[in-house]
């Protein structure tokens, strides 16, 4: 598959995602996109979750910011999103059997998961948060800010990419252990076997219906944070819609949840 075949290839399949949850709304945004919406303005409500103040030094935000992982954003993490993403993908796999959605049986299908969902993306959360807070507490207490320096530009640059680089590699793991009946350990070989031929389209996509979304929704800030959170949580099941689709295409399966839905209008 030349270049300009996958890109076009990726813009189908996001015009497929946007198109399947445009379709059936509702219940995925029921399912995916509501519960992490109502969790995240209780703890706006309740101050948890409050952006730092001005002028603070870098030790200063450090310890609030991991009190605040720990407390409130963890639970998220390892509740609240992999049963949500979970059930989500179990909405999609109905609708492929040519199904309609059923919410209650998508969300025992990720309840029965549950261990492997929190073993699998446990560990993806905890390397990427030790990773993340190390760096931070190591560059923000260096003196001078190693941002201002070459080396330290380098050096966060490098980071940066290896975390993107096993980011993309893991991408697959709900979709390995709800479609593909895979434990933790099991789950992260399964997405890098996958990622492995497909590196274009899972970062083009991911972009498309991840990181444009997000920024849109970021511009929402100038609003208020729960019109973020809002955003966030409209927009957020889509790219798990679009990682599904793409997973199927990965295992060598036809997507062809849009010409059943043609088919289905017509009778």
């Amino acid at each position: 598959m030349t270049t300009l075949t996958s890109f076009r290839y990726v813009l189908h399949l996001a015009w497929q995602a946007l198109r399947l949850y445009s379709r059936h709304f509702l219940p995925l945004f029921l399912i995916g996109g509501l519960p992490m919406m109502i969790y995240t303005l209780v703890l706006l409500a309740l101050g948890h979750i409050a952006p730092p103040r001005s002028g603070l030094e870098p030790g200063e935000i450090f310890t609030p910011a991991l009190r605040t992982f720990f407390l409130w954003n963890l639970p998220n993490l390892l509740l609240i999103q992999p049963l949500s993403n979970g059930a989500l993908v179990a909405a999609v796999a109905q609708l492929q059997r040519r199904e309609a959605i059923q919410p209650v049986a998508a969300l025992r299908t990720a309840l029965k998961a549950w261990k492997g969902l929190l073993g699998a993306l446990g560990l993806f959360w905890l390397i990427t948060a030790s990773t993340f807070f190390a760096i931070y507490w190591t560059f923000g207490r260096s003196e001078p800010p190693a941002w201002q320096s070459l080396g330290g530009l380098f050096m966060i640059a490098l980071v940066v990419g290896l975390l993107g680089y096993w980011w993309f590699r893991w991408t697959f793991l709900t979709q390995a252990v709800i479609l593909g009946g895979c434990g933790p350990r099991e789950a992260f070989a399964h997405s890098s076997r996958l990622v492995a031929g497909a590196w274009g389209r899972v970062c083009n996509l991911f972009l498309l219906l991840s990181v444009l979304p997000g920024f849109l929704d970021n511009l929402l800030g100038l609003v208020g944070p729960w019109a973020v959170t809002v955003g966030q949580s409209l927009t957020g099941p889509l790219s798990t819609v679009g990682m599904t689709l793409l997973y199927w295409e990965g295992r060598g399966e036809e997507v062809e949840i849009g010409n059943r839905d043609r088919d289905r209008d017509r009778v």
